[in-house]
């Protein structure tokens, strides 16, 4: 006959498995009392989140540091193709001639850039640049750059010709006497000179430039 099995004779009995929650508890409870450091699941959640936030920073701030010294980069490679000669001096007024023989001073339009230009129809450089002119024109309308064209001829029919019926995207401006043109120092045609909203004439390019080229462009966005 056999005899019933004890838990004396046989051993204690296996404990049953507790839910994992209370396991964890159980663990960190047990490390505590043996004196083990537990993290604490909040305060490791809370670093790692402040070390990434600055980590993210110091990314964007070397980015943006980065980017901006390209664009400077850039501005000053367009501005060394043009070949310019910085003058940054005060704007002279002058009073132009408009095709209905109106008069028209520099000065009424202060607070817009400028882009001013002495040509004259018997000039070939003039003749090669102009079409670049009208093409640059066309990219910046609507940005606020003011584009005045003053003529050096003797009258307005050789500026028709000129134009052949085909209006200006520009202001085209008559310099009777080519006094504006001389009291700017304008000797070789076509001269341009870029003025600030300030009415200071910051460069003055002697000869043809290509305007509409990505170089300009890029140096008359600058003026805006």
């Amino acid at each position: 006959m056999k005899t019933p099995r004890t838990e004396a004779a046989a051993g204690p009995l296996p404990p049953r498995a507790r839910p994992a929650a209370g396991a964890a508890r159980a663990g960190a409870a047990e490390a505590r009392a043996a004196g083990v450091a537990v993290p604490a699941p909040r305060r490791t959640l809370w670093l790692a989140s402040a070390l990434f936030v600055v980590l993210a920073l110091l990314f964007c701030g070397y980015f943006f540091r980065s980017l901006r010294a390209a664009l400077q980069g850039e501005e000053a490679l367009a501005l060394r193709a043009l070949a310019p000669q910085v003058l940054d001096r005060p704007a002279t007024d002058l009073t132009l001639e408009d095709e209905a023989g109106r008069p028209v001073t520099l000065s009424s339009f202060k607070g817009k850039p400028i882009f001013l230009n002495f040509w004259a129809t018997w000039c070939g450089p003039c003749r090669d640049e102009a079409p670049s002119v009208e093409a640059m024109i066309q990219e910046m309308t609507g940005k606020g750059l003011t584009v005045l064209l003053v003529s050096t001829d003797d009258t307005w029919d050789d500026v028709r010709r000129f134009y052949g019926g085909r209006p200006s995207g520009g202001l085209v401006l008559r310099d009777p006497g080519a006094k504006g043109a001389h009291s700017y120092g304008t000797f070789k045609y076509p001269e341009t000179y870029l003025i600030d909203p300030s009415f200071v004439v910051k460069h003055r390019f002697i000869g043809p430039r290509n305007w509409a080229s990505e170089f300009a462009l890029r140096y008359l966005q600058q003026l805006l």
